[in-house]
């Protein structure tokens, strides 16, 4: 084009594990791509979380390392930039999945990886395009910024405060836009942690960047996220909590078509935001797009329904049946018309949970896992948790 531009589009064979080779002819030499799979790629995105890997001490990746040879495994990390206007280009290249390559690539990233080869019989292609600290705004293009009144705000206040560039819009510019040539199969995403404080904003934000990217991408891309695991201090009694709020705002985009949520709500610890059981996210993320992109298995995790009230309990339908992983079942909150919560008993009856309190005398609101740190343990059959929410949303 006239900005001398140009791309080749090839017609490639199905996902096949030989390895090509792509020879390009030009005039005075040739230029040959060698060890060239085919098969699924996926971009892991978002902030720490999904950046964090061996050298920031997550012990699985440790242990892994001994057995990370896999040449049908390609790594391809995003070198850190900003820019204040979309590029075409990004540093970083392909490396084959070993013991060394691993270190330091993302170890949700690669979990997710290993259990999609494993199961699909497929080379799976991997791209970490990750920033820890990064709020969503960074993420977002600056034309869906401008749209919406409400971020306008943000494109002038967050800007650069610790060191670096990561003002809205500039690491989309420089770390996803380059990519947007790359032929998905889909994309999971880890992030949250930084817009915590602001739940309503992030709803709107987190919807229109999946929207945003899907029309960039030109594809209806599926869209995988980890809801933010349990943080700060225990405490089951806590119906301001900012971390719940960012959570419900991170749930509402599952009204979206094609997209899917894991819930890491058992897996955190009080003083570390960044919990180290990378290996079961990762899992949980393979498990939900192995079944939902790919048909294969189920991601089943019990629903919230409905709720009714008789006398002094208040009870709640699943839409199968649920269980604790030990004991009674925790992290239930009751309020009456007063609209003050208290600790709940609960019991578990198939697919209902019922609930009292003998401070509750007429229940109207149910809320499970609102805290910032809860101590949660309703699973369903499958052993997945089941995620925090509430009634009186």
């Amino acid at each position: 084009d006239n900005r001398a531009r140009f791309e080749v589009e090839l017609q490639t064979p199905p996902t096949s594990k030989k390895n090509y080779q792509i020879e390009v002819k030009i005039k005075d030499r040739d230029l040959i791509i060698k060890d060239v799979l085919i098969g699924e790629v996926w971009l892991c995105s978002g902030q720490s979380n999904m950046e964090w890997n061996s050298a920031k001490g997550i012990q699985d990746v440790k242990d892994e390392l001994p057995h990370a040879n896999n040449s049908e495994i390609r790594f391809f990390t995003v070198e850190k930039q900003t820019s204040l206007f979309p590029q075409d280009d990004c540093r970083g290249r392909w490396m084959v999945c070993s013991r060394e390559t691993l270190k330091l690539f993302s170890a949700v990233g690669y979990f997710f990886g290993k259990k999609l080869n494993q199961e699909l019989d497929s080379p799976i292609g991997l791209i970490n395009s990750s920033w820890g600290g990064t709020n969503i705004e960074t993420w977002m293009p600056h034309e869906t910024m401008e749209e919406h009144p409400e971020f306008a705000k943000a494109l002038q206040t967050l800007s650069t405060s610790t060191g670096w560039d990561i003002s809205p819009s500039t690491t989309y510019n420089a770390m996803i836009h380059p990519l947007m040539p790359i032929r998905l199969a889909g994309i999971i995403w880890y992030q949250g942690e930084a817009n915590v404080g602001r739940a309503r904003q992030y709803s709107l934000l987190f919807q229109s960047l999946i929207a945003d990217w899907r029309k960039q991408w030109k594809q209806e891309l599926p869209f995988y996220f980890v809801q933010l695991a349990n943080y700060l201090r225990s405490q089951e009694i806590q119906p301001d909590s900012k971390w719940a709020a960012l959570r419900e705002a991170q749930s509402d985009a599952l009204s979206m078509e094609g997209t899917g949520m894991v819930s890491a709500i058992d897996l955190g610890v009080a003083h570390d935001i960044h919990p180290k059981n990378k290996q079961e996210v990762g899992r949980r993320l393979a498990l939900l797009s192995l079944a939902n992109t790919y048909q294969r298995g189920t991601y089943d995790v019990p629903a919230f329904l409905e709720y009714r009230i008789s006398g002094n309990k208040l009870i709640l339908s699943f839409d199968c049946e649920v269980k604790t992983a030990t004991g009674e079942p925790k992290g239930f909150i009751i309020a009456g018309p007063d609209q003050v919560f208290y600790q709940a008993t609960a019991t578990i009856q198939g697919k209902e949970v019922i609930l009292e309190s003998p401070e509750v005398e007429i229940p109207i609101a149910a809320r499970y896992g609102w805290a910032d740190n809860p101590e949660c343990n309703l699973y369903g059959t499958a052993g997945l948790p089941v995620a925090p929410f509430r009634t009186d949303k």
